[in-house]
């Protein structure tokens, strides 16, 4: 999909199916000249001003597509100077993330954390070399210099690549003829997944001292319960309101999640811009039942905030630590307990019971099975074999 070079309209409708059906959807509409055709970008209109009035959507949508074509004028792209080279990789990137939160495809908060990486981790190596003169070497070069740093394979990975889109963008669209990251492998250690699960003691003692250390129905009791039994990000939890809990079908439905940027908190749609619901499992719809009956909310109140405040992502985690260091709470690798690895048990757990992947992928929110099966590759197997007993069991009938 072409970039667009500004919107010239914007539209609201009502989504009929989908994860959001029933939210209303703002269109941001342009023309597309790779395409030679009309196409728009969306985005959900929040749901506090869905219920304020058809005045604040308007008013809404009107200031988002001004911020929108103001970010696209402020952040144009510019073309690699292929007479001098004077245009440097540090010029060129940081221009190419402005113009991506222009056009909206990413957000602000990965906006801030890309923008971050690249000028601490890549930008002192060769931000100062001609765009069109980075080569294999330089590369190597800094791949060898972020070792040195006792950086994992898979960080580096992750940093060096808000460089190579860049690259990949400009070669598509024909504004260069070579790409470097095509004569390198990134330093990918396809072994190293990202895993965290407890053993049946260490849950044990995680719940027993959550039970000693927190009130009932406090936020860490219930920001921990939510991470444990279904699995939520931190600023999910911190993002959910009591309208997302369904307790005539059992069905949570995380739609909004709490980002950081620059030091500061707003509200924005879950990882991948993915709604999603599930049906929960019943000790954690129990807790939430008997907390409602407590506290008789009201539906736009936060499950662990202060009513239509919400709790801060980092003052969680931060208490979260203090937590677990008065426990000495350790995973299975010995590794201390973070709220990201309690979501990391949850599909372990999965996994080893026999939950099908597509189901475990929808929970967990990932964008595909196959994300879900490469970072808990190493309990698959455990799942493999889970499955082959099922079959076994079904044949035997």
């Amino acid at each position: 999909m072409g970039n667009p070079e500004r919107f010239t309209r914007w539209s609201t409708q009502v989504l009929k199916t989908g994860r959001s059906k029933g939210r209303t959807q703002a269109r941001f509409h342009y023309f597309d000249t790779e395409k030679n055709r009309w196409d728009y970008k969306t985005t959900l209109v929040p749901k506090d001003v869905v219920e304020k009035s058809p005045k604040a959507v308007e008013k809404w949508c009107q200031a988002e597509f001004v911020k929108r074509n103001e970010r696209i004028l402020e952040s144009a792209i510019p073309e690699p100077d292929k007479k001098d080279d004077s245009r440097t990789v540090n010029e060129i990137v940081l221009a190419y993330l402005d113009n991506q939160l222009a056009i909206g495809e990413i957000d602000e908060g990965s906006h801030y954390r890309q923008w971050s990486h690249y000028n601490k981790h890549i930008k002192p190596y060769f931000g100062d070399i001609g765009f069109l003169s980075l080569d294999r070497y330089d590369l190597q070069e800094l791949f060898a210099k972020l070792n040195q740093q006792g950086l994992k394979q898979s960080t580096i990975y992750h940093y060096v690549k808000i460089v190579r889109k860049v690259y990949n963008s400009y070669k598509q669209n024909g504004m260069i003829e070579k790409n470097p990251f095509d004569t390198v492998k990134l330093p990918r250690d396809k072994h190293t997944v990202r895993k965290s699960h407890l053993t049946s003691e260490q849950t044990r003692d995680l719940l027993n001292a959550v039970e000693e250390e927190f009130d009932l129905y406090s936020p860490m009791m219930t920001g921990i319960y939510l991470a444990f039994y279904c699995g939520l990000r931190r600023g999910e939890i911190c993002g959910l309101r009591w309208r997302n809990v369904d307790f005539n079908t059992n069905v949570i439905t995380i739609d909004t999640a709490i980002g950081s940027t620059k030091g500061k908190l707003y509200p924005k749609l879950p990882k991948g811009d993915r709604v999603r619901s599930f049906t929960a499992v019943t000790q954690v719809m129990d807790y939430l039942r008997d907390m409602h009956a407590q506290i008789d909310p009201d539906p736009n109140w936060f499950v662990i905030g202060d009513k239509e405040k919400f709790f801060s992502p980092h003052v969680f985690t931060n208490y979260f630590t203090i937590f677990r260091k008065k426990y000495g709470l350790i995973d299975a690798y010995d590794n201390a307990v973070i709220p990201h690895g309690i979501r990391h048990n949850l599909a372990t757990i999965g996994i080893r019971s026999g939950m099908d992947m597509a189901s475990l992928s929808d929970m967990m929110g990932h964008s595909s099975i196959a994300m879900t099966t490469d970072i808990y590759g190493d309990v698959s197997e455990m799942g493999k074999r889970v499955a082959a007993a099922h079959l076994s069991e079904q044949f035997e009938k």
